[in-house]
């Protein structure tokens, strides 16, 4: 009641900080930053952000808050309540009348290229930093070294933190062995590869003093490792919200691998290299065109299979899908080879230590693919709100 009267004079909003996801966290509310930043949405209101009982890197939330005004999960039952009642809908920040509007903002679609500056989001107190940099001495790190980061998504991260729930339908796992090659290789040219991300299940069989798992070798804290990812000249990742930081808070060059589904790429960013885990179809041996994904996302059970949201934006223009008659446990979801791995990554740093990510040489693939990509976007314009 306070609040309603309040917004008589001037408008008071509130929203939900996500704290608890890390990709929601850090995505939601880089845009947002961005955006009012870039002037894209005009503010003319006081906002706060309401944390989950969770907070799921305290570095962080602490360099967030100098831009935002964050509340904690204490005062949850305001957004519980507006919902309730009637006009409570103006006082969300983030309030879409449509509900593919709001998955946008949910999902942290950057449908207005509002990143485009490399500048970081955010800044280090200088307490922090020389802290920091005492740290990495201890672990033989200076800052002239050629650190490449690597974060993989595992089942357990999920499992630790919410134990009481089911994330078995999730695709985006990986195993982390299939990441042997590329580190050795590495390690083997003179770079340096930190693992950062908490609670993961499989550690990689490996014993370097150039290899440094920051979470199994007892050295991980929120403040370190978002410094590491900071001073990093690549980013190794996978589909996780542990890959978000480095792309929308500091604007490293990153590599997405076992990306799925194929829809949800990054398509704003041109610091993003992307590789597919493929869908193999078990009945006409081979594995599925890019064309054939759309129309797998379409059919009834295609989202499930791919871990994509189940929505309205998958409905195409034709009623007519090859996969009508297909079930579940007709596909296989093959992950990156090695050979995929290294390919990508000596890809990206050829063009990282040239200074050329914004090459015009035409690469015949990649135009091929996004040609194909847009084609087959027009043929569900729901799903374009998703890209720029």
């Amino acid at each position: 009641i306070i609040l309603r009267f309040a917004n008589l004079f001037y408008p008071i909003k509130f929203d939900h900080s996500h704290s608890g996801r890390l990709g929601h966290f850090v995505g939601i509310n880089s845009l947002y930053l961005e955006n009012k930043r870039n002037k894209i949405s005009k503010k003319n209101s006081i906002e706060f952000f309401i944390h989950d009982k969770i907070i799921s890197n305290i570095q962080i939330e602490k360099m967030f808050s100098k831009e935002l005004n964050f509340l904690s999960h204490n005062f949850y039952p305001i957004l519980k309540i507006n919902k309730l009642i009637p006009g409570g809908n103006k006082l969300f920040v983030n309030y879409r009348a449509d509900y593919l509007d709001r998955r946008v903002i949910f999902e942290h679609r950057n449908i207005y290229d509002s990143n485009k500056i490399n500048a970081p989001l955010l800044k280090f107190q200088k307490s922090d930093l020389e802290l920091c940099k005492e740290q990495m001495k201890g672990l033989s790190l200076s800052e002239s070294d050629k650190i490449i980061v690597l974060n993989l998504r595992d089942s357990n991260y999920l499992k630790e933190l919410y134990p009481h729930n089911d994330f078995s339908y999730k695709t985006q796992n990986v195993d982390i062995n299939n990441y042997l090659m590329i580190v050795k290789e590495l390690i083997n040219k003179g770079y340096k590869v930190i693992r950062t991300g908490l609670n993961h299940k499989k550690k990689l069989n490996l014993l370097n003093n150039k290899y440094i798992d920051l979470y199994s070798d007892g050295y991980r804290t929120d403040l370190l490792e978002t410094y590491i990812i900071s001073k990093c000249i690549l980013y190794i990742g996978s589909f996780s919200g542990g890959s978000t930081p480095a792309e929308f808070i500091f604007k490293k060059p990153s590599i997405i691998t076992n990306q799925i589904p194929i829809t949800d790429i990054h398509s704003w960013s041109r610091n993003l290299f992307v590789i597919f885990k493929k869908i193999f179809d078990k009945k006409r041996n081979k594995n599925i065109s890019l064309s054939e994904y759309f129309e797998l996302l379409s059919a009834d059970f295609g989202p499930e299979l791919l871990n994509a949201t189940k929505d309205s934006r998958y409905k195409g223009s034709s009623n007519k899908n090859i996969f009508s008659k297909y079930n579940f446990n007709d596909f296989d979801i093959i992950e990156n080879s090695e050979t995929e791995i290294y390919d990508v990554v000596f890809e990206a740093l050829k063009k990282i230590e040239s200074n050329n990510l914004e090459d015009k040489i035409i690469n015949q693939e990649n135009l091929e693919f996004k040609f194909k990509f847009k084609e087959n976007l027009n043929k569900y314009p729901l799903l374009k709100k998703f890209h720029k």
